[in-house]
């Protein structure tokens, strides 16, 4: 009876010092989350800029290193690891080639059409930074505990070095903290639910919208590793729904990237 009432009395002492949903949001954007989301979308825009005018073949080089690894990995595959691995190949390419028309990198914004694969693309990104972060550390202490003898070999480099890693540091603290911001917002039991509500709408509208031309254009998809350009798809469109339904999608998609080019980054923390 005491052994519960004890874990009945820690339990509740670490129920306190727990923080809620709103409480670590706070945190979150006392650190700078806003902020520096703000400093995001101007790098996202810069970066795309950039591709537009000094890289306009980035698409073809991506995917051609992604056609690459995947003739490496299927060397001596089973059928289903083969199949696996073209699907996940085919969406890396059709995900970058909607980075590249949206000019949105996907670790920020959130597709209407997989609502939970932002969430995914949030805790990827966050451990990534995550291990940037030890790693800028520990260079920072190794510097620091070198610094009698690098100080002095090395007077004009070690401050640059010092630098460089003081910048990543912080470069990786406030993405971890951008992260977290957004992981508390999505992760919300109410949000989260209504984004499964939502994923599974666009779902079964895709569904009916594309029923007819799904089949013809997935045959292609499933016997090559190159996405299939306009030629191939029209080729497998036959009937005059399946036309339909193919105009009605392609204007769907313009419509949504429209909007999502008139309407301010800066309105849209974590894309939402």
């Amino acid at each position: 009876m005491l052994e519960e009432k004890e874990k009945t009395k820690n339990h509740s002492w670490k129920d306190k010092l727990k923080l809620s949903n709103q409480q670590k949001k706070k945190i979150y954007r006392m650190l700078g989350a806003e902020q520096f989301q703000k400093v995001v979308f101007l790098i996202e825009d810069i970066r795309y800029w950039a591709i537009d005018r000094f890289f306009p073949n980035m698409k073809d080089w991506y995917e051609a290193a992604c056609d690459k690894n995947y003739s490496e990995a299927m060397k001596h595959p089973s059928k289903k690891k083969k199949q696996k691995s073209l699907y996940d190949y085919q969406m890396m390419k059709l995900a970058f080639r909607k980075e590249l028309a949206y000019k949105q990198n996907r670790n920020y914004h959130y597709n209407p059409n997989h609502p939970m694969k932002f969430i995914e693309y949030l805790e990827k990104n966050k451990r990534i930074h995550q291990i940037g972060f030890l790693k800028n550390f520990g260079f920072l202490i190794l510097l620091g505990v070198c610094f009698p003898v690098l100080s002095n070999i090395f007077p004009m480099i070690y401050p640059i070095l010092m630098m460089v890693f003081m910048i990543g540091l912080v470069k990786d603290f406030e993405c971890i903290n951008l992260q977290n911001y957004n992981l508390c917002r999505f992760q919300e039991e109410r949000m989260k639910k209504r984004l499964e509500e939502l994923e599974e709408i666009r779902q079964s509208e895709n569904q009916i919208l594309l029923s007819r031309v799904i089949e013809p254009v997935s045959t292609i998809i499933e016997n090559q590793i190159e996405l299939p350009n306009i030629h191939q798809i029209v080729q497998q469109v036959k009937t005059e729904e399946e036309k339909q339904q193919l105009i009605s999608y392609a204007k769907r998609q313009l419509e949504n990237l429209r909007k999502t080019k008139e309407q301010p980054k800066q309105k849209k923390i974590g894309g939402i």
